[in-house]
């Protein structure tokens, strides 16, 4: 629920007359964040130049990478020089800005910096994919055969595995919304929506302007859907916001974060209590994810009803003790203020 704050110079006329570029890497992600208003700085392109440099000499890539074991290796290399050497972290960030000035790596922007470097710099097959609420990258051996790595646990998981723990249904992944290659039109507008949701508090116009152009490039996006659903009620356009929620819902009933940014909405409009039953179909569906918790808390916490805040903060540590994937996307600042916030609460 804590936002950052982002410096915008607010350039609307620009922004409507010229159309959004589609990117190809995190080069023409920054350079769009600069065109959209934000403050870039020159020294997150010259880190992305020393991280990609540092890559392309210390990763052994022999004559080629072709098994399981190799592809294993490099990718795994690739992780341990962006964390260990340059110092990021893995936590929620709106903007690719903010993550390269305070070294913080999302699983969008994570995978970026991979595709990147192995697709875009070194050539190899490999691409974003997306499931509800996450992203990884994956690498194709051939046409037939690819191994998912998961970016946040440095291993291989299976398709069947993110079908399991996301909720990922016949339907929707037939459709494509996931489990698919992201082609650069996707990634531009899923950068889009990051944005627009960062920014949403400051700046609405701004917000929904990116997100319209992020429709224009994906109009199956949830992301983008329940980015516009939450920007015009808060624009006191309720049918609107009820049009772009009845299409994110009529993609994939099942996607806990659709159901999350509802709740997220009713939260932010100090509507704790039409919160709950949103919070409670996402924990529904996906159980073992305790972000959903948290935010269960915070909403009884802002109601002042003690036992039941202190209910979802022990559900939201009991997922995070059985470690699982949601264990390692945690957000841990979110869940060490809400234990603040419970001991103030204990006190009054």
């Amino acid at each position: 629920m804590v936002k950052n704050a982002v410096v915008l110079v607010l350039v609307f006329f620009s922004l409507v007359m010229s159309g959004q570029e589609v990117e190809r890497d995190v080069y023409d992600a920054l350079k769009a964040e600069k065109q959209w208003g934000l403050k870039v700085s020159r020294s997150s392109e010259l880190l992305l130049d020393s991280i990609f440099s540092s890559a392309a000499e210390s990763i052994d890539f022999g004559d080629s990478v072709c098994t399981k074991e190799e592809v294993l290796e490099v990718l795994q290399s690739f992780s341990i020089l962006v964390e260990q050497h340059y110092g990021f972290i893995y936590s929620p960030v709106g903007t690719l800005a903010e993550a390269m000035d305070k070294r913080i790596l999302d699983c969008n922007y994570n995978s970026l910096l991979f595709h990147t470097f192995f697709n875009r710099i070194r050539g190899y097959r490999l691409y974003p994919v997306l499931v509800p609420g996450h992203m990884f990258v994956r690498w194709y051996l051939n046409d037939t055969t690819w191994l998912n790595y998961e970016t946040t646990s440095r291993e291989f998981l299976s398709d069947d595995y993110y079908r399991k723990n996301f909720t990922v249904l016949p339907q929707p992944e037939e459709m494509g919304l996931y489990l698919k290659p992201l082609n650069d039109k996707q990634l531009t507008a899923l950068h889009l929506a990051e944005v627009a949701h960062d920014v949403a508090d400051t700046a609405r116009a701004l917000a929904i302007r990116l997100n319209r152009k992020a429709l224009e490039l994906d109009s199956t996006s949830f992301h983008v859907l329940r980015n516009l659903s939450r920007d015009f009620y808060f624009n006191g356009q309720k049918d609107s916001s009820g049009f772009y929620f009845s299409r994110a819902l009529a993609l994939d009933s099942m996607n806990y974060t659709v159901h999350i940014g509802r709740a997220e909405m009713f939260i932010e409009n100090n509507e704790y209590e039409a919160s709950l039953p949103w919070i409670g179909t996402a924990a529904q569906i996906s159980p073992g994810n305790p972000n959903t918790y948290m935010l269960k808390c915070y909403a009884f916490l802002k109601m002042k009803s003690l036992e039941p805040a202190m209910a979802a903060f022990e559900e939201a540590n009991r997922c995070i003790d059985k470690e699982t994937i949601f264990t390692l996307l945690a957000n841990y600042r979110f869940l060490a203020w809400l234990d603040q916030e419970l001991i103030l609460l204990m006190g009054e």
